[in-house]
């Protein structure tokens, strides 16, 4: 039996093969990461936020998140846990085991991406923040695509608003077959479950433009 946050393991002997080396996480040619685990998910936003570098995000299997805090690690360029735990209580977490990816407050949005879920499930998110405009898996995130993903077991508080495992889609954001269940979040407004707040603002530029964002080309 394989937990869902860890890569399958091969035994021979008195050896054990990781299938998923460091490697498997990025695919440079397609810009895109293929996160198997959560250490894969934790690179993914480690490039969003340090490297700057958008990119696509494939969730290749269940993945359940550590209940511990995280902070980068500048020598193997990523963020990784801690020891030091996340607890809730009354459904506030004292500390988060995530760093959202689409930061508002510096303008690092996420752009021109698909986060495809592969219809996977993401257990476990856990966030606490007094001073972020926005809360979630994905903060800021426009002309992109969320598709074919399940959150379960949520706990997201902000004395701030915009909560939710996407927290703001803005303009040419498709979301389709996104999923929350078991989940707790609180925020001052503008709390959803699947996204906290969403806008288009191309409404004004005619049906044809709409269209193509419904029909999935995501356009600017």
């Amino acid at each position: 039996q394989v937990a869902v946050d860890e890569a399958p393991m091969v035994f021979a002997g008195e050896y054990e093969y990781n299938i998923y080396e460091e490697a498997y996480d990025i695919n440079e040619d397609t810009n895109t990461l293929y996160a198997y685990t959560a250490d894969g998910l934790l690179k993914w936003s480690w490039l969003s936020n340090v490297a700057k570098k958008n990119m696509n995000l494939e969730v290749m299997a269940d993945i359940s998140m550590p209940l511990f805090t995280v902070e980068e690690d500048a020598t193997n360029k990523t963020y990784k846990y801690t020891t030091t735990p996340v607890t809730i209580t009354n459904g506030q977490p004292d500390g988060s085991n995530w760093v959202i990816v689409g930061d508002y407050e510096n303008e690092n949005w996420y752009n021109d991406c698909v986060i495809n879920g592969n219809g996977k499930t993401i257990s476990n998110l856990t966030m606490y923040s007094e001073n972020d405009t926005v809360l979630g898996f994905v903060g800021y995130i426009e002309n992109s695509e969320v598709r074919d993903l399940t959150f379960n077991k949520v706990t997201l508080y902000s004395t701030n608003g915009y909560v939710g495992p996407i927290a703001f889609a803005d303009d040419g954001t498709l979301v389709s077959n996104v999923h929350t269940k078991n989940s707790y979040l609180y925020g001052a407004n503008k709390v959803g479950g699947i996204a906290g707040g969403s806008i288009d603002h191309y409404d004004h530029l005619g049906k044809e433009l709409m269209d193509n964002v419904k029909n999935g080309k995501r356009v600017r």
